[in-house]
């Protein structure tokens, strides 16, 4: 990626943030605005941003960003309004998020039945099944809508992701299970790993974290600004712990 790539991308940043505000009142939404930019910088139309998907740069990215969506989602829950009004958003995440990942899957293998398995149309289902408020922005910052359902939309699109992720990584340790890529105690370990493993370690660093950054701000020893990008550091520790076990077992 040259140094004009990277002006073009920062100008285009820059300028959506100095018109945001204004879009904001629009149907469009910043995911549909970055998309077409996107479209519009790809090979089959200006051609300027010419990358393969299995580049090492694009996954950095790629991960990059899943471990900023999830953490910043989560950031945001307003755990104390939840306490007190759970029941919509237990029902959006507990019936209406597997019906959806069930109906997506059945959808998926009437579709296209010869090209995937079941399991790989299980994964596709999971992945299409998260749905983000940034979407729906329109209804979620609306005042004519409750604000009981504007915050179960907020808890769902915040949490929908985590939920979903290590059951896709199980559809997919099934899916690799299936074409023979491993064996079944291979991807069984891999599955576990990820349910299990990923949990403990992001609990244990988000709430230790947590404490000590909260520590610091009451003693005064954080500033303002690091307390924000402590965030980002927490949330790349956890990332980076919790990924070592799998570079381990991938190595042996």
């Amino acid at each position: 990626m040259n140094t004009e790539l990277f002006a073009i991308i920062a100008l285009f940043i820059l300028g959506f943030g100095l018109i945001s505000g204004r879009i904001e009142k629009s149907v469009i939404t910043p995911p549909m605005a970055f998309v077409i930019f996107g479209i519009l910088l790809s090979p089959p139309l200006l051609g300027l941003l010419n990358l393969d998907v299995e580049h090492e740069f694009v996954r950095i990215i790629a991960e990059f960003t899943l471990i900023l969506v999830l953490f910043t989602d989560a950031s945001r829950i307003n755990l104390k309004l939840l306490r007190h009004e759970y029941n919509l958003p237990v029902r959006l995440l507990g019936i209406g998020l597997p019906l959806t990942i069930i109906l997506g899957t059945i959808l998926a293998v009437l579709l296209l039945g010869g090209r995937l398995e079941f399991w790989e149309a299980a994964a596709l289902a999971t992945i299409l099944a998260p749905t983000d408020a940034a979407l729906g922005q329109a209804v979620v910052s609306s005042r004519s809508v409750p604000i009981c359902i504007r915050q179960s939309l907020n808890v769902e699109s915040g949490l929908n992701d985590g939920i979903c992720l290590p059951i896709l990584l199980i559809f997919l340790s099934l899916a690799g299970t299936m074409e023979g890529t491993g064996t079944a105690s291979f991807w069984f370990r891999f599955a576990a790993m990820q349910v299990i493993l990923g949990p403990i370690v992001g609990v244990a660093v988000g709430y230790i974290g947590g404490w000590l950054v909260s520590e610091s701000a009451r003693r005064k020893w954080i500033t303002h600004s690091f307390e924000d990008l402590s965030v980002l550091g927490l949330s790349l520790f956890a990332y980076a712990i919790g990924r070592r076990p799998r570079q381990r077992r991938s190595q042996n």
